[in-house]
């Protein structure tokens, strides 16, 4: 009795490791044939995808209902396209592009452009960490006078200000004093946004100390890759990320301004924080590297352990890593007047909002409708690039079947 025991375990055993195969070369096939916008998108329905076109409907509905003026909005799932609309005063309209909406903040460009304000910063992010990979930047504990170490001045005053590295930097803990809405929007433009002014300003404390928001750390953030890489920040972001990914020419644009520290080439230096444009596809795209941390149709455009980085706390009030701010749930991209990338890793969604809106709390109205009509009642999936945890709960399932098995025979064996 005891050798059919053996018998069948052994026969269990290598059923398994058949199942096993099996499994695996279904979750690699999976991952082979996963779709990847290379050229024209693929539009699916929410129901295609594990979701409810109701509950998006009614997301439309509350967003006409409480006047969130949200200019477009696009959902991807699973890399699918679900659903796409450009709205003008809280209403759907037909037309695919921006139309004749009234554009009070020049944020549209060509009728398909639109401003990103400050999420720009959340795409600079991904550019340093593509640097550090090339090689052009070495570390985050490279201070910013290390790299421009002819540029001190005395005007500078406090010498503490040479110990601002680039994870500072990166974290909006440079300890500069900076206001953002009178220095970004008033004071700094009045200066042609010149690298003096930001070094000018008073240290409020010590660096890595103390969290305050600032476009003026993203300059600095912009000028380092320029040093770094010999190029316009604009034109490293066309090589090695837009043009990789497949976001055109004609699908952003981004401005820039002369600058006391460049000369030929580098005359001008490309705004950090803010001044890219975007069409709201071409963010997905961004936001769809971001899901698939750093990896595009094989071909990885930043490491996986830079996506990791960025969109891990580091600060903690607020919640934010390197100019991604955090959420239990997402991460996100965030700009000034309701530009937005959501990106919901469990889930396989990205969402994308532009807008004009000057609501003070419009971050928790965007976060109310992620929350309350594209998360709700969607199932979380497991990501396809980690096939080892589909792997590990089929094998917790044949190790507990071959217990059982064991245990009974056991049983059965003392008792008869």
């Amino acid at each position: 009795m005891k050798y059919k025991l053996k018998l069948r375990i052994i026969g269990v055993f290598y059923i398994s490791i058949i199942l096993i195969s099996v499994l695996t070369f279904y979750i690699v096939a999976q991952t082979e044939d996963k779709y990847w916008p290379t050229d024209e998108w693929l539009v699916s329905t929410p129901e295609e995808q594990g979701m409810e076109s109701q509950q998006i409907a009614r997301m439309y509905d509350y967003i006409e209902d409480h006047r969130i003026n949200v200019q477009s909005l696009l959902i991807l799932r699973n890399g699918y396209i679900i659903d796409e609309h450009y709205l003008q005063y809280y209403k759907i309209i037909e037309s695919q592009t921006y139309g004749n909406y009234s554009d009070l903040f020049n944020q549209i460009r060509d009728g398909r452009l639109h401003a990103l304000w400050s999420c720009t910063k959340s795409i600079l992010s991904v550019l340093v960490g593509i640097a550090i990979d090339k090689g052009f930047i070495s570390n985050l504990n490279q201070t910013f006078f290390s790299i421009f170490p002819d540029k001190w001045k005395s005007i500078y005053n406090n010498e503490t200000k040479m110990n601002i590295t680039i994870e500072h930097l990166l974290t909006m803990t440079s300890g500069f004093q900076w206001e953002e809405g009178v220095d970004f929007f008033t004071h700094w433009s009045d200066a042609n946004y010149s690298l003096d002014y930001i070094l000018k300003k008073n240290l409020v404390a010590n660096p890595g100390k103390i969290f305050n928001y600032s476009s003026g750390d993203s300059q600095l953030i912009s000028a380092i890759l320029q040093n770094k890489t010999g190029l316009k920040t604009s034109e490293f972001a066309r090589q090695y990320l837009f043009n990789p990914i497949g976001v055109e020419d004609d699908d952003w644009d981004w401005d820039e301004v002369t600058w006391e520290w460049g000369e030929g080439l580098l005359e001008n230096i490309t705004f950090g924080g803010f001044g890219l444009y975007m069409t709201p596809r071409a963010m997905a795209r961004f936001g769809l590297l971001c899901l698939n941390n750093g990896n595009w149709n094989g071909t990885q455009i930043v490491s996986e352990e830079w996506v990791n980085l960025i969109t891990t706390i580091h600060v903690h009030n607020p919640k934010y890593g390197y100019l991604f701010w955090l959420n239990p749930h997402y991460y996100y991209a965030a700009g000034f007047l309701g530009q937005r990338i959501f990106v919901i890793p469990d889930k396989q969604i990205i969402v994308v909002f532009t807008g004009a809106d000057v609501d003070y709390y419009l971050d928790s109205d965007f976060k109310f409708l992620i929350d309350n009509f594209i998360l709700k009642e969607v199932p979380i999936l497991l990501n396809p690039q980690i096939p080892i945890l589909n792997l590990l709960f089929f094998l917790g399932i044949i190790t507990t079947t071959v217990a059982v098995i064991c245990k009974k025979q056991l049983i059965f064996y003392k008792f008869y």
